[in-house]
């Protein structure tokens, strides 16, 4: 594997919904087993550059399997040289910031690149697909080492499955990216594999004595594959309340939980208590107009919309938002 090659990529690599797509978990997993072809290897190599999630996932991979991705080897003068291109990167984007350090960085960059990460991000991907191609065995982004009871691996696996379209309406906690609203499909739909393989991460959490981030991952898991698993979820919040956690997250998905089960009042209650530990968070002010309009408060409701429209900076829930205040008009 040629890194000069991939740097060369990075900087002025595809731009299409290919190479921005998100590979399954499978995906990843062949990856990990050098069990692609070479185009999959540069289109997953390319796409890691730009996916916090995909990274996060491919490190928990990695832990969990034990196993190194197996490539051609680089020499360590080849190592060396792009260590050193790379530090001029991260140097270059340090201490330039200017106009004419953007020129710079232009000059570096190879004629009508489309692709542009920032030069931290390409440092860092760079430096991963570095230690993969020395046979080296990699932790990416926020995973480090060891991962008691599963968390992180479960959360990267949850992101991954609610990717491209999320079971339940309310925002549950910890950092999901955006992905749009689809009624709950049904039992055989793929995405149920990943669903299970995050449960699988978070499975020694199943009891009381495990660690609480871990118990709350499994919860978060259960709420986000809907229907009867939610009282599953509800059951894990509920001893976490009762054990003294009471942190914004937590009484955000306790409102979750309250609001798929049709209790809009007491999610009310939890999304209002949520918003005072934490008045700047978006999640519990997008689910408690959600649940103000489904307990039939319009006023409340259209008050409630109208704040998080000006509250959040993502304009894909601002649609969503505006789409749940039309309703009331």
């Amino acid at each position: 594997m040629n890194i000069s090659a991939i740097i060369q990529r990075l900087t002025g690599g595809r731009t299409s919904d290919e190479a921005d797509r998100c590979p399954r978990e499978a995906g990843i997993l062949a990856y990990t087993e050098g069990k692609v072809s070479a185009s999959e290897r540069t289109r997953i190599e390319t796409h890691l550059t730009k996916c916090d999630d995909c990274r996060e996932l491919l490190a928990a991979t990695i832990h969990e399997t034990g196993e190194a991705i197996t490539v051609e080897p680089m020499s360590d003068k080849e190592i060396k040289q792009q260590a050193a291109r790379v530090l001029a990167y991260i140097e270059l984007d340090e201490s330039k910031r200017d106009s004419s350090a953007r020129e710079a960085t232009k000059r570096l960059a190879p004629a009508g690149a489309g692709l542009r990460p920032s030069f931290p991000r390409l440092a860092s991907a760079a430096l991963v697909l570095s230690a993969v191609a020395a046979g080296t065995v990699i932790l990416i982004t926020s995973y480090r080492g060891s991962d008691p009871g599963g968390s992180a691996a479960g959360m990267a696996t949850l992101r991954q499955a609610m990717k491209d379209e999320r079971r339940n309406q309310p925002l549950i906690s910890g950092d999901i990216p955006y992905s749009p609203y689809s009624p709950k499909r049904g039992a055989e739909d793929s995405d149920d594999v990943t669903y299970e393989r995050a449960l699988d991460k978070v499975k020694s959490a199943d009891n009381e004595k495990a660690p609480v981030e871990s118990r709350h991952t499994l919860a978060r898991v259960l709420l986000a594959k809907g229907g009867r698993d939610v009282r599953k979820a509800l059951i894990i919040l509920d001893q976490l309340e009762a054990e003294g956690v009471q942190s914004a997250e937590l009484l955000n998905d306790l409102g979750v939980a309250r609001l798929q089960l049709g209790d809009y009042n007491a999610a009310i209650d939890y999304f209002t208590r949520a918003l005072q530990k934490s008045p700047g968070a978006t999640e519990p002010l997008f689910n408690k107009a959600l649940a103000e309009q489904k307990a039939g408060l319009d006023d409340e409701a259209r008050l409630d919309w109208n704040q998080f429209i000006s509250a959040t900076s993502d304009d894909r829930l601002k649609a969503e938002a505006r789409s749940q205040l039309s309703l009331l008009r």
